[in-house]
């Protein structure tokens, strides 16, 4: 019988945690995913993450129901942006 693999968002955040960061609750993940191969067997995904906190707003603000808020585009883009800035992939 096998055994469930550990939640891999328990997985980043005891990660992150060991490694001096503090993530909340509530938080904003920008996911950049490249696949460089054309038979697509091998992908990097990269993650950004953001306390929702830091922006002073909770993650209800970004939704009525299930639709999502014009704070979330505008929030979405700006994230998106930063994200980008944080990294770079040098070939």
């Amino acid at each position: 019988m096998q055994k469930d693999p550990p939640d891999e968002g328990v997985l980043t955040t005891e990660f992150l945690t060991k490694k001096g960061y503090r993530l909340e609750d509530e938080v904003m993940v920008s996911r950049v995913v490249n696949v460089p191969d054309p038979e697509r067997k091998h992908e990097m995904i990269l993650f950004y993450m953001e306390n929702i906190s830091d922006s002073g707003h909770r993650l209800r603000d970004f939704y009525i129901g299930e639709e999502r808020t014009p704070l979330w585009q505008e929030m979405s883009r700006a994230l998106a942006k930063r994200s980008f800035e944080s990294f770079a992939i040098i070939e």
